[in-house]
């Protein structure tokens, strides 16, 4: 079997709901774990992730949860959602992650809205959270430790920085 290229995931869902649970995945440092796509209520919960890259990715999802997961030693970001509405992101532990914590972004179907991300521990990546392009979230009781950035906002090239960070 050769490894998992770029543009693979361990499992890559379109639609619909999802539920998992309870997985201990080894990876590769290759490809992306779990990736969830157009989902209605997507919720990755218990799961530990080491050497995954992008461990739990939702891509235009609303309405889900990514909760006590445990990701580590991953050669990219741990969580990333890309144009998601009404996700919680609470009570998972992130440790050594060569890239971001959490990566909360936007496609060209629009930006990241309703977010809240509570109660985790994110600890060695480059950044912990990154807010990117006008995408919002609430965010609060989280120990971030050891970061080159806490919390990083960023815009799209050619575009305003943000004007302002509440936390």
């Amino acid at each position: 079997e050769s490894p998992l290229q770029w543009n693979q995931a361990l499992s890559s869902n379109h639609g619909g709901s999802l539920l998992i649970t309870e997985c201990n995945i080894e990876g590769n440092r290759t490809g992306e774990g779990f990736l969830c796509h157009n989902a209605m209520s997507p919720y990755v919960t218990k799961c530990t992730f080491h050497n995954t890259p992008d461990a739990i990715e939702y891509i235009q999802c609303q309405d889900g949860r990514i909760t006590n997961n445990k990701i580590y030693n991953a050669p990219d970001d741990a969580i990333d959602l890309n144009a998601c509405t009404n996700i919680i992101i609470e009570n998972n532990y992130i440790e050594n992650i060569e890239d971001k914590g959490l990566e909360i972004g936007h496609t060209s179907k629009g930006v990241s809205s309703g977010i809240i991300i509570n109660d985790n521990s994110i600890s060695g990546p480059a950044s912990a959270i990154h807010l990117m392009q006008k995408s919002k979230a609430l965010i609060s009781s989280n120990t971030i430790t050891n970061n080159k950035q806490g919390i990083l906002l960023t815009e799209l090239a050619n575009h305003k920085a943000p004007k302002s960070i509440l936390l």
